[in-house]
């Protein structure tokens, strides 16, 4: 019986501790891929023109 405790304890244990590697490996991994997406698709858009001083204009 008390194997049986020990063993699901662990087993929430274990899940909780992935939970939290996961959270933070991709937390910073998913900013870090929206800024490069962002930087990218800024960059795109100032190559094109389409941001000019004062406002978009209309493409």
């Amino acid at each position: 019986m008390f194997l049986v405790i020990l063993n699901e304890w662990l087993n929430k244990q274990l899940v909780r501790l992935g939970w939290c590697v996961t959270l933070v490996i991709a937390g910073p991994l998913f900013w870090l891929i929206a800024f490069v997406l962002t930087r990218k698709w800024w960059r795109d858009r100032k190559e094109k023109g389409v941001l000019r001083v004062g406002g978009l204009t209309n493409s």
